[in-house]
């Protein structure tokens, strides 16, 4: 690649397939030669082509509101000092509007349940919810991170880092009582998912042992924490099937990582999945198929559950390049499960060695090449 062909590469990174399934936001990253900068902005695929959706100079982390009719995304200025800021675009036209000025700026930003509110973490401080109908943001925490909604969105519980490891806290939205120690450990524990039944699903980690997962039945009653799965391995990337009756996850236990299936919420008879490598896994919609990566190829596993859990086939749907980390998963996955979406990244290239390209790049800039 040349340097006058370096304003024409667009990267594309965190999609977010649309509640509707027939849409989805994601990041096209592009270098502006003339400002001498990276812009990230927001595009919108339709179904047919993809079109950028909002024109900001450093718009990121689109996020669908539950009815789909509004896309929360963080924009930032292009001052050198400028921190980023919570944004609504409704998708039926108009501009974006910033609803929030932090001092340190916002991210992980998560919709209510019922799309009213927006909670978010102010650059690893306090704990926001801002009510998007009169745009009031009430403290709920002076630190936290990675805040998650009860179900029935009255509630956030989410990570701090006051004491030396991360506990859980939570605190009611309407301030009706203090904020509490949810739990408190000598390890690090990681909100991971509120299930609709009430149960809270929670990551420990701990020195020398590795990552564990747990559940909790109910949140006023310590005693019922209960393991879900603790071996001397890492369980990672926990995802509880549509039904309720299955947990799909990630463990190194056999020396690098494969996918496993145990019963949830009691874990019981554990089956092992994949059998070359596994990442990422998520299940269709109907709860029939449990996708993976192996590799580089995209593989559907078929089950059966009566009358116990049962690997009944196993095909590869696809194999490419795509983009893949081992904590978080970078696809989606369609209602129809026989559509997803994924980033693709772009494959390796010949090296070509460009002399006096600083040179080359300033004549470009300045029309004289």
């Amino acid at each position: 690649m040349r340097p006058d062909q370096l304003g024409d590469y667009r990267s594309p990174s965190d999609a977010r397939l649309h509640p509707d399934g027939a849409r989805a936001a994601f990041v096209v990253t592009q270098m502006d030669l003339d400002e001498d900068r990276y812009v990230r902005r927001i595009w919108l695929w339709d179904g047919d082509e993809a079109r950028p959706l909002t024109s900001g100079d450093m718009d990121t982390t689109p996020r669908w509101s539950p009815d789909g009719t509004r896309l929360a995304f963080l924009r930032k200025s292009a001052g050198d000092y400028d921190l980023p800021q919570v944004a609504i675009l409704r998708i039926d036209g108009g501009e974006a509007t910033i609803i929030s000025d932090f001092e340190l700026g916002a991210s992980d930003i998560e919709w209510s349940p019922d799309g009213s509110r927006i909670a978010l973490n102010e650059s690893a401080g306090p704990i926001w919810v801002v009510d998007l109908e009169s745009g009031a943001p009430t403290k709920l925490s002076e630190n936290g991170f990675y805040p998650v909604w009860s179900p029935d969105g009255t509630q956030l519980a989410y990570g701090t880092t006051r004491t030396e490891s991360f506990d859980l806290m939570l605190r009611p939205l309407d301030m009706s009582q203090p904020e509490q120690v949810l739990l408190e450990r000598d390890y690090n524990l990681r909100t991971a998912d509120w299930t609709s039944d009430g149960t809270i699903v929670f990551r420990v980690q701990i020195p020398d042992k590795g990552m564990d997962l747990m559940r909790w039945s109910d949140p006023t009653d310590e005693s019922t924490i209960e393991i879900l799965l603790d071996g001397g391995s890492d369980e990672i990337s926990p995802m509880v099937s549509p039904n309720g009756r299955w947990l799909a996850y990630v463990s190194n236990q056999s020396g690098r990582d494969e996918i496993y299936v145990t019963a949830f919420p009691q874990p019981e008879g554990i089956v092992q999945v994949s059998v070359a490598g596994g990442a990422n896994p998520a299940w269709s919609t109907d709860g029939s198929e449990l996708f993976y990566f192996q590799g580089t190829e995209f593989i559907a596993v078929t089950i059966t559950t009566d009358p116990d859990f049962q690997v009944a086939g196993r095909r590869t749907l696809f194999e490419g390049s795509f983009r893949q980390y081992r904590w978080q998963r970078q696809y989606d996955v369609h209602p129809d499960g026989e559509h997803f979406l994924m980033i693709l990244d772009p494959p390796g290239g010949h090296l070509e060695v460009i002399l006096n390209w600083f040179e080359d790049l300033k004549n470009k800039a300045s029309g004289e090449g």
